[in-house]
């Protein structure tokens, strides 16, 4: 419902996905399925955007509602007398553009809510000492690598899930049958040693170019050309391409942002972010 809300609201695919922190298909395909369970059309494309059919019109003042009042279930339920500071952990491999939508409803739901952020890499919001109070990270699925970053522990509560792909700057040049020059974090990522192995496998040469220390330095440095990495999709910003066909490049399994799960003695606060966090991505 939020989905379909959201689209009719923005009038466009593109803009509802970057509101919904998900793929433009992963929009179509909520709105295809709630159209398939009520056995009616709800929007059409226009030249004015996406508009709503006459059955649209009327699912949509419901679905209003019932959002509205899903929220203020969430105020009256969990941000009652909460005034307490969490720090909350992302992963840098999170889409930027989706952070300013989520605080504004993390604001919304849970006023009193003193948030410190941090945007670092997974491992260190793993970490039993990281000091974080909730966290979202990523991790490979299939690849599971227990103790580590990319660890799939089964407890994780699973938020989007996206594809990798093998990116470059549109000026790299393949240079014949010189080593990959590869832009990755160091070795501690659990991506970067997937990566490595797959190229193995494969007997693909591989040379270090650059080791970034965050997902914006990737960003930076394939940018400027210096090499490929691999990105999930929403990482990707708009002067980079998919070389991977291009390049006969190993296949790579998708990747799942994932909260973190629930502690021992967690207070009433992190589970009250914990359920905006699961509502936010729902």
């Amino acid at each position: 419902m939020r989905t379909f809300v959201v689209l009719i609201g923005e009038r466009n695919i593109s803009r509802a996905s970057q509101r919904l922190c998900c793929s433009q298909s992963a929009v179509s395909e909520q709105l295809a399925k709630l159209e398939s369970q009520l056995g009616v059309s709800l929007a059409v494309r226009h030249r004015r955007g996406v508009v709503p059919t006459a059955a649209g019109e009327r699912l949509l003042a419901h679905a209003r509602e019932m959002l509205a009042l899903s929220d203020l279930a969430c105020r009256d339920v969990a941000a009652v007398e909460i005034d307490e500071e969490i720090h909350l952990g992302i992963t840098d491999y999170f889409r930027p553009a989706a952070i300013a939508p989520l605080l504004a409803r993390i604001q919304a739901l849970l006023p009193a809510l003193r948030l410190r952020i941090s945007i670092v890499d997974s491992a260190s919001i793993r970490s039993a000492d990281s000091g974080f109070d909730i966290g979202v990270t990523m991790q490979l699925c299939d690849a599971p690598e227990p103790g580590t970053d990319g660890a799939d522990t089964g407890d994780e509560i699973r938020l989007r899930q996206e594809s990798l792909a093998w990116v470059a700057s549109p000026m790299y040049e393949t240079t014949g049958a010189a080593p990959l020059p590869l832009v990755l974090l160091d070795d501690a990522c659990h991506l970067h040693r997937h990566v490595t192995d797959r190229l193995s496998a494969a007997g693909i040469a591989y040379t270090m170019r650059h080791q970034a220390t965050g997902v914006a330095g990737i960003q930076a440095a394939v940018a400027a050309g210096l090499g490929i990495t691999c990105l999930n999709r929403s990482a990707m910003t708009a002067d980079m391409i998919d070389v991977t066909s291009r390049l006969a490049l190993p296949p790579m399994p998708d990747v799942a942002f994932v909260l973190q799960p629930v502690r021992r003695g967690e207070s009433r606060a992190v589970a009250a972010l914990r359920t905006v966090l699961q509502q936010f991505f729902q």
